[in-house]
């Protein structure tokens, strides 16, 4: 029973970890869509990496979010 625990709270401990990664790499989402509104619209242009990356971290926090959310 004591090695079934230990079990759990590791794997709590991973989930937890991956939590605060999707949260960070949401923070960083948030400014790359900051930054293409505000170049597209006031500087009125736009640069198709922005838009790759928006996609491509936008994918990266929902399949890291998946895992996170398997323990509930």
């Amino acid at each position: 029973m004591k090695a079934l625990k230990a079990f759990s709270r590791w794997i709590d401990t991973i989930n937890e970890w991956i939590g605060r990664g999707v949260a960070w790499v949401t923070l960083g989402l948030v400014l790359v869509v900051f930054v293409d509104v505000v170049m597209r619209y006031i500087f009125n242009t736009s640069f198709v990496f922005t838009q790759e990356m928006e996609w491509h971290l936008f994918a990266f926090i929902l399949l890291l979010n998946g895992t996170d959310s398997l323990r509930e």
